[in-house]
């Protein structure tokens, strides 16, 4: 299943036109991820989300949390690698 993300709002709600396009990619993709900048954000678009039905098909995030959640998703998932490991493997390949 295909993995849509949004990287939005630029306030602190989700205007109508980015619920529709959330709700746009729900639709096409049966899933969709925005990416906000805090978590206070979050939950205001969590609430958002949930008042136009698209509470539970929409994953709302900080893009710490996302880009975590997919190294322990793909990465061994014992640690999640730090600035300085990244640019010693980066080096070794």
């Amino acid at each position: 299943m295909p993995l849509t993300i949004s990287i939005a709002p630029r306030e602190n709600r989700l205007a109508p036109d980015e619920v529709a396009a959330l709700a746009d990619a729900v639709a096409e993709a049966g899933r969709a991820t925005l990416i906000v900048p805090r978590f206070a954000v979050r939950d205001r678009c969590r609430r958002d989300l949930a008042d136009a039905g698209l509470g539970v098909a929409v994953e709302v995030t900080t893009a710490d949390a996302w880009i975590a959640g997919l190294w322990e998703l793909w990465g061994d998932g014992r640690q999640l690698v730090d600035a300085p490991a990244r640019r010693l493997l980066i080096a070794e390949v």
